[in-house]
């Protein structure tokens, strides 16, 4: 995977924002810049030509050094998926004749003050539900893998209602408000069956 380093991603007046809601939320780190990195697999080597083609495409400025010591928090689509920038910027690539690039992918880059590898990543620098977060560049040795789908599970709601849902509402990220979760308690103890992961995810991006 090449990752490549884009421009700033978030204003300062954004970055500030996010960290009156980290010293709200006693995290134990800062922002201090953001920046996007470009993820991109490759289905072959890619040619110096259309490496700088690529990098100026994406208006890249250089390749992101993985081995910094710097602190940071990676925030990409959520895994196993594929975003609608992303479509779109692959099939440019492709038109442009960048025919060793499989699929690009776009992520934000958050540096740190403070250290942020023994805590979990704060809630205000991503949605659960739609995105991924790691806090190293060798979190995302896995993003483009290709996994086998993972069999349909349902939430036993009639042996051990709410708490079974709220459970679910964190473990896979839904999302949930309160209200929505007594509704879905409600309505599939009214049916007398338990909700299926696969309708959960659903019923919390149509609502989101």
């Amino acid at each position: 995977m090449l990752i490549l380093r884009g421009g700033a991603a978030l204003s300062a007046f954004r970055v500030a924002k996010i960290n009156d809601q980290l010293a709200s939320d006693q995290s134990p780190v800062r922002v201090d810049s953001t920046y996007y990195a470009y993820l991109v697999q490759l289905k072959s080597d890619l040619s110096e030509q259309s490496q700088r083609v690529l990098m100026d495409l994406l208006a890249a400025e250089d390749l992101v050094d993985t081995q910094s010591n710097a602190q940071v928090c990676v925030v990409s689509p959520r895994l196993g998926t594929i975003s609608p920038w992303s479509s779109k910027a692959t099939d440019i690539a492709k038109h442009c004749d960048i025919n060793a690039v499989a699929r690009i992918e776009r992520a934000l880059v958050f540096e740190l003050d403070g250290d942020i590898a023994n805590c979990a990543v704060p809630a205000v620098l991503y949605d659960r539900m739609t995105e991924s977060a790691v806090t190293s560049w060798s979190g995302l040795d896995a993003f483009f893998a290709a996994a086998e789908p993972a069999a349909m599970t349902s939430v036993d709601i009639l042996s051990h209602g709410r708490p079974a849902l709220e459970q679910a509402n964190k473990t896979l990220g839904l999302a949930l408000a309160e209200d929505e979760i007594d509704y879905l308690v409600e309505s599939f103890q009214g049916l007398q069956r338990n909700p299926s992961d696969v309708e959960l995810m659903m019923f919390a991006q149509a609502n989101s």
